[in-house]
């Protein structure tokens, strides 16, 4: 993620894990790299965290993110986009995607990803909604596979696949899915699946981008 001075200067990616209880979010839980460029305390509680994220968000935008919040407690995908104020940078747009992946009767633990981008103000200012709802397409077309994987731990939650909507929120071992997925290849690709979902392939790639 870079930054310029005053502005972002390109998207921000991250992903966060959010507790409610009784319906309400309580907490909110990131990496320290992502707390410290979105600057935010890196040694605070998730309740906290929570706290000082949600002290951001443009008041007008808070009751979206509620909706979002009762959508994946209610077991649906949500996806929402919101304006967000980075004390070193200023007013920034956020998109979130987010999936239920435990609950129980008071508590429910929701994962997501998220993008942050330069904020523009709106050109078609008498329909704020429609503008929102057109920025959120146009961030989000391009992640018809979402998921959350843990290469060393061998497992994965699935955010989003717009081919099997329903998979959303699926827990797998990562090479479990990647067997199964391999079915979905065509053949003429299949070598070409195994180099890209390869764990040496993934982990150069995350070497390159820490470097």
């Amino acid at each position: 993620m870079k930054q310029s001075r005053g502005s972002v200067d390109t998207i921000m990616t991250g992903v966060y894990t959010m507790t409610t209880e009784n319906g309400r979010p309580v907490s909110l839980a990131m990496d320290d790299e992502v707390l410290e460029k979105l600057a935010l305390r890196c040694s605070a509680s998730p309740e906290r965290t929570f706290n000082d994220w949600i002290e951001r968000v443009v008041p007008e935008d808070r009751p979206s993110i509620e909706h979002a919040v009762r959508s994946c407690i209610g077991g649906l995908q949500a996806e929402v986009t919101f304006r967000w104020n980075h004390d070193k940078v200023g007013l920034t747009s956020v998109s979130c995607t987010g999936v239920l992946v435990e609950n129980d009767d008071t508590h429910a633990e929701i994962k997501g990803f998220f993008k942050i981008s330069p904020y523009k103000k709106p050109i078609i200012d008498k329909d704020v909604s429609l503008y929102k709802h057109m920025v959120l397409d146009v961030m989000l077309e391009s992640f018809s596979f979402l998921a959350l994987a843990g290469i060393e731990t061998n497992s994965m939650v699935i955010l989003r696949d717009s081919v099997s909507p329903s998979l959303a929120g699926r827990k797998y071992a990562y090479d479990t899915w990647r067997e199964l997925a391999l079915q979905c290849v065509r053949t003429d690709d299949a070598d070409e699946f195994r180099r890209f979902t390869a764990r040496q392939t993934i982990n150069r790639y995350l070497d390159m981008n820490d470097g």
